[in-house]
């Protein structure tokens, strides 16, 4: 009997130690995947932010329209060396947001 019982005991803390492992597992994996998407969101809007200022800086004479199109090429580059991929629609907004922020920057320039 105690047999038995040692063996159905040795069966649920190895069923225990596959199921805790697991469990550990997807929660590493979420946690990772949060931390990376925080991480690459913030690379996002530090490569809107410096292609909207690079922008300004080199094509300031040039309309609205054409500068926007540069930064989106500008930014679509940077975001490719880092190994990010994004629609350009996400750019866009990216690029525009940046360009709102910075607004109040060049207007105290």
């Amino acid at each position: 009997m105690d047999l038995l019982m040692d063996g159905i005991v040795q069966l649920i803390l190895a069923l225990l130690g596959a199921v805790l492992t697991y469990f550990a597992t997807k929660i590493g994996s979420f946690f990772g995947k949060m931390l990376k998407s925080r991480e690459e969101n913030k690379i996002l809007q530090e490569v809107a932010k410096t292609c909207v200022f690079a922008v300004e800086q080199m094509y300031r004479e040039r309309g609205g329209e054409e500068k926007l199109l540069k930064a989106l090429e500008m930014g679509e580059k940077l975001l490719e060396e880092k190994g990010i991929r994004v629609k350009m629609e996400t750019l866009r907004c990216l690029l525009e947001a940046a360009l709102s922020e910075a607004k109040g920057a060049f207007l105290k320039a």
